[in-house]
C-alpha cells in the first residue's frame, strides 16, 4: 500500500476521484492534474507539461492504481472511477499533503521549547512547575497550533474544486 501511495500524482488522483460523484473522462482528469501541478487553471497548462502528465498517468499511475483495485478505467468510454477500496484509501491519505512537514516541525520545536522551559523553571525554582499558568500556557500553545493545522488541512482538502468533477 505504501508503494502505491508514494507518488503524489496517485494520491491526487485518488482524492480527486473520491470527491467526484461520477466517473471522470481521462482527458479531463489529465487536464486537472496538470493544472494542479502547474498551479494554473486547466486552460493555462503548457502543452509539454500536459503531455508529460498524460504519459505518466496513462502508462504508469493508472495501470498501477487499477491493478491495486482502487480505481477502474473504462477503456471504451475513456473514463476513470474510484472503487470502494479506493474511497477508503483516499480517506486514509486525507492528511493534507505538503503541509504536514512544516506543522510537524513546529510541533517538535514547541515540544523541545516547553521541555527546555520546564528544565529552566525547575532549575531556577522561580515558579513551581505545578503552577496552573504553566499548564494553561503549554496546552494553549498546542491548541493554537492544532487549530492552525486544521485550518490549513481543511483549506487543502477544498483545493479540488467541485466544478472539476465534470
Amino acid at each position: 500500500m505504501f508503494s502505491l501511495l508514494r507518488s503524489s500524482r496517485r494520491r491526487w488522483l485518488l482524492r480527486t476521484l473520491d470527491r467526484c460523484p461520477s466517473p471522470l473522462e481521462f482527458e479531463t482528469l489529465v487536464d486537472r492534474l496538470a493544472a494542479h501541478e502547474a498551479g494554473v487553471g486547466p486552460s493555462s497548462v503548457d502543452r509539454d507539461d500536459r503531455a508529460a502528465v498524460y504519459a505518466s498517468t496513462h502508462q504508469t499511475h493508472l495501470p498501477t492504481l487499477e491493478e491495486a483495485g482502487v480505481l477502474e478505467y473504462d477503456r471504451a468510454e475513456r473514463t476513470v472511477s474510484i472503487t470502494d477500496r479506493g474511497k477508503w484509501l483516499a480517506r486514509y491519505t486525507a492528511r493534507a499533503p505538503g503541509i504536514g512537514r512544516q506543522w510537524d516541525r513546529l510541533v517538535l520545536a514547541l515540544a523541545v521549547s516547553w521541555f527546555a522551559a520546564f528544565v529552566v523553571i525547575g532549575a531556577l525554582g522561580t515558579i513551581s512547575i505545578s503552577d496552573p499558568r504553566i499548564a494553561m500556557a503549554c496546552v494553549g500553545t498546542f491548541l493554537l497550533v492544532s487549530l492552525g493545522y486544521l485550518r490549513d488541512a481543511s483549506r487543502h482538502a477544498r483545493a479540488i474544486p467541485h466544478e472539476w468533477c465534470g
